[in-house]
């Protein structure tokens, strides 16, 4: 950190002390921490020195606390107001409560509270009223100790004494506590804006009841999805007031009543009438909220995650108010660790959701913007983490924030839209489409290949994430998403938030478009714990970048991106790669070539899904056959259980083809918004299956309406003996409505020699032939009548007329008088590497000298010693001593160290082995003029 802006206690001092002889050296140093020891014990917080209000700036960093107006905020508390004092103290229980529990009779939420019924909390979906002790009596007990060692009895309901626990009247106090303490809040800034002492003496009065009343709550574990129940002794694992996410446990509503109502008369008259110390209460409530969360971030190990931000930004708001240096300085540590530690070095947040990327930076941003320029106050040394703070700016300490803002405005799709990759909200269609970059985000594994505009714009999605499993992660390795014709015609489901609303499904790989290997016998993940930085070998997927070319060679003629994600080699799957080849159908339009290769297990199964915000019509080329049951089983019916099946049992209305046939497949949505046809290529041996599963988004995670809505699916799956292979493929081709398709055919074709890993085909568009050609090796072929050779090679033509040629990596194309011959790849042994971070540039250096031509703009591969690679942009290459170093365009993330590299971004791994890197690039030639 800046040494004018956080600076280690007494450098200065120290700095003059490594100067002097031992032994005086360690008499400065004892007078020196006894001087510090004194300095802290003399500094005791006083909130009465404190300029108050001290932390307005903080409630109004938030736009829809800034943009509320007086006149809302009267409406808001005219419940609250027009209760006596008594009915407001009423309101107010010993006991705490929870923050919500399922609805008996939809299973959905009760938690909402309305002052108009303070008897009741009502289910968010159905809107039936709890407690209803005729219906649901609580009679069973749950029993603990609160926060202060006493015992508590609360009641719950449960059918027959057993299964869900309904905690209906634990619900309504929580409401009641929580909905005061919003009041609160509005009645200390109306205060703050009229003067008028009624305001000043309601919020007051709240704030001292429950201020009295959180010394005999309880701490709970209070989870949606995992139970809830009373923790009487430490670890707590939530919190009193806030609940199971003890990050909110600072009352900030109430903080801020008592910041603006600080200069009160009410306080003192409160004190007399209660006599009590009044101030005293509340202070002692902020400061037993503030132990209960630095407890709660101790006893989970020091971690943090996605919520902590909410918990800073109320730390440092609460030692603003309260005139105490300690909140504020505790926040820096896990800033530091949060911005350090938690994002991939391509700056995306760890769990690899923009929602949950924007939801991080945007409240750590605003944390620590609540400090900024704060100055320690005189007297006041920081024993605990040794820093000063003086006029601080603690954003710009965080290079990392900026870059993770750049990450969460270019992760969209072109309507502006946040790519619903993992756990982020799907939201409506809208906004002007715009044209935008392709998104590249070499870290986490997520690139998008773009083209065109308005309606006519094509946005494909690769997604090849690094590991199998971490917080808010979909099983979604190698899937895609394309967005075409003004929407998401191939989507991803987006967040599911409701286990009972098929969470579980939608987060798997059957609800996602990507192909897998499967295993007649699952693989089981070993035991074992891995030490920290040790590379975990559970859920490390070693997933690469293969191939990228963004087009601009070539005027995004051809595009294309590549990557392969086998997984952990305990599971078993020997290939697992997927490529996406965007190509220019005419001057506006373009296709997608879609190619997965799969080796290994018993069977391969490859899944699409079209609209997943309402129902399509499908249409199919070939003969289908029902089939009864579901994907579970002809046995099983839609719902039924199906023990060792997953979700299998919701795919329904199945129809089955010949898989050998190439066919064309075509979803319109009802509402005739747009269409997407793909054409698939056959695949000996499989079958193509079309049935119907249910979608969430139009349920709005409704479990009552989770059988509602269905749209069609389509797998296609391959059953196989040893060494099973498949190269499933396809090409889509999307418009709008009033649109027409742009491609007239497909024709898959057949390269000679054959090779289960080899494709080619051939797209019509008028007049214009396009020819698309793909292997994983370097053996020259025949494909109607042309040769062609390598990674990926296109040709178009019109009749006779060559237009262009395409090849990527080395290859070649030989047609009539067209010949184009592909680079020959560049491979060596990587040497050093550079950081920006450490002054300089962002460089990869090689022994070997490098043609510089055509190397700027090209992506290369850093290879690692387990076969994982991370590709990079060239910026310019430059002739060092002995050797060659490469400018990349990022951070490179990753430090060389003895017996390999060490990842210096989450999730900081350390893998064996000798890195490598690998250039291979684009060859376009035109053709005839």
């Amino acid at each position: 950190m800046a040494l004018d802006r956080v600076i280690p206690a007494f450098a200065r001092t120290i700095k003059e002390i490594t100067s002097m002889r031992v032994t005086h050296r360690r008499t400065a140093i004892a007078l020196m921490l006894s001087l510090v020891a004194v300095c802290h014990a003399d500094y005791v917080p006083d909130s009465s020195k404190v300029r108050h209000p001290a932390a307005l700036h903080v409630l109004l960093d938030n736009s829809g606390d800034r943009n509320r107006t007086q006149e809302e905020l009267i409406a808001s508390v005219a419940g609250v107001m027009a209760l006596d004092e008594a009915g407001v103290a009423a309101l107010v229980s010993r006991d705490n409560g929870f923050a919500s529990v399922r609805c008996p009779v939809c299973n959905g939420y009760v938690s909402r509270f309305d002052l108009s019924d303070p008897d009741h909390v009502y289910c968010t979906q159905c809107e039936a009223a709890f407690p209803d002790p005729n219906k649901y009596p609580e009679t069973y007990p749950h029993t603990g100790r609160n926060i202060s060692g006493e015992p508590v009895e609360w009641h719950y309901y449960a059918k027959d004494g057993k299964g869900y626990e309904y905690f209906f009247t634990a619900v309504l106090r929580n409401a009641r506590h929580t909905y005061l303490e919003a009041k609160a809040g509005d009645l200390g800034r109306l205060y703050n804006m009229t003067g008028d002492e009624r305001y000043a003496r309601r919020g007051a009065l709240i704030s001292v009841l429950l201020a009295e009343a959180y010394p005999h709550w309880c701490a709970r574990y209070d989870h949606a999805w995992y139970g809830r129940y009373i923790v009487s002794e430490r670890p707590w694992k939530g919190g009193v007031f806030a609940g199971g996410h003890w990050h909110g446990e600072m009352p900030f509503a109430c903080l801020m009543a008592y910041d603006f109502t600080y200069n009160s008369k009410v306080w003192d008259e409160l004190a007399a009438e209660r006599g009590t110390d009044a101030r005293k209460s509340v202070e002692d409530w902020f400061r037993w909220a503030y132990r209960i969360m630095v407890e709660n971030h101790e006893d989970a190990g020091g971690g943090v995650g996605n919520l902590h931000p909410y918990g800073m930004r109320k730390m440092i708001a609460a030692g603003l108010v309260l005139g105490d240096p300690d909140m504020i300085h505790a926040v820096i540590p896990w800033a530091t660790k949060l911005a350090q530690d938690h994002f991939y070095f391509d700056g995306m947040w760890r769990e690899g959701t923009p929602d949950y990327h924007g939801q991080t930076i945007w409240n750590l941003g605003r944390a620590l913007n609540a400090a900024k320029g704060y100055t320690d106050p005189e007297g006041y040394v920081d024993t605990t983490h040794g820093i000063v703070l003086q006029d601080a700016d603690l954003m710009a300490e965080y290079a990392m924030l900026a870059k993770a803002d750049r990450v969460l405005s270019g992760a969209v799709y072109p309507d502006g839209r946040r790519v619903t990759i993992h756990d982020t909200h799907w939201r409506p269609e809208s906004g002007e489409i715009k044209q935008i970059p392709n998104i590249e985000l070499n870290a986490y594994g997520h690139f998008s290949l773009t083209r065109g505009e308005g309606l006519d714009m094509v946005q494909a999605h690769l997604h090849f994430c690094p590991l199998t499993s971490h917080g808010h992660f979909h099983q979604d390795r190698l899937s895609m998403i394309l967005w075409a014709a003004g929407g998401e015609a191939l989507p991803d489901l987006g967040y599911a938030t409701d286990s009972a609303c098929y969470r579980y499904f939608a987060t798997g790989s059957l609800s996602h478009n990507m192909a897998y290997v499967g295993f007649a016998e699952p693989p089981k993940q070993p035991e074992r714990e891995f030490a920290q930085g040790e590379l975990d070998t559970n859920i490390w997927a070693r997933s690469s970048l293969l191939a990228y070319d963004p087009g601009e060679q070539c005027g995004k003629r051809v595009q294309l991106v590549e990557a392969e994600s086998p997984g952990p080699e305990w599971m078993a799957v020997d290939t697992a790669r997927r490529l996406l080849v965007m190509v220019a159908a005419d001057e506006k339009r373009s296709y997608v070539v879609d190619l997965f290769r799969l080796r290994g297990g018993d069977y391969h199964e490859w899944i699409l899904r079209p609209s997943a915000d309402e129902d399509s019509d499908q249409e199919c080329s070939i003969p289908l056959t029902p089939r009864p049951g579901t994907l579970a089983g002809e046995q099983i019916e839609y719902g039924q259980s199906a023990p060792g099946q997953g979700y299998r049992n919701l795919i329904h209305d199945l129809e089955v083809g010949d898989g050998a046939q190439d066919c064309a497949v075509t979803w319109r949505t009802q509402s005739v918004k747009r269409s997407v046809r793909g054409y698939l290529k056959g695949d000996p041996g499989s079958e193509l299956l079309l049935g119907r599963a249910p979608i969430i988004r139009p349920t709005a995670n409704k479990p009552a309406e989770r059988d509602k809505y269905h749209a069609p699916y389509l797998m296609r799956r391959h059953e196989g003996d040893e060494d099973l292979t498949s190269c499933f493929g396809a090409i889509y081709d999307a418009w709008a409505n009033g649109g027409a398709p742009v491609i007239d055919s497909v024709q898959w074709l057949q390269p000679i020699p054959a090779d289960e890993f080899c494709a080619a085909v051939r797209v019509r568009i008028g007049d214009r032939e396009q020819i698309i050609y793909s292997s994983v090796d370097d053996q020259p072929r025949t494909v109607d009548g042309i040769t062609m050779q390598g990674h990926v090679a296109v040709l178009s033509r019109v009749g006779n007329r060559v237009e262009w040629g395409y090849v990527y990596g080395p290859g070649l194309i030989r047609a009539g008088a067209l010949s184009v011959t592909g680079a020959a790849p560049v491979r060596a042994a990587l040497g050093a590497v550079e950081r920006a971070a450490d002054g300089g540039d962002n460089a990869l250096v090689v022994s070997q000298a490098l043609d510089a031509e055509g190397l700027s703009g090209t992506w290369l591969r850093v290879i690692h010693g387990d076969g994982s690679a991370h590709g990079y942009r060239i910026e310019r290459t430059e002739q060092a001593e002995g050797g060659t170093r490469i400018i990349i365009h990022d951070e490179p993330g990753f430090a060389m160290v003895d017996g390999g590299m060490k990842m210096l971004f989450f999730p900081h791994y350390v893998i064996s082995g000798e890195q490598s890197i690998e250039i291979e690039r684009a060859v376009w030639v035109e053709g005839e003029g």
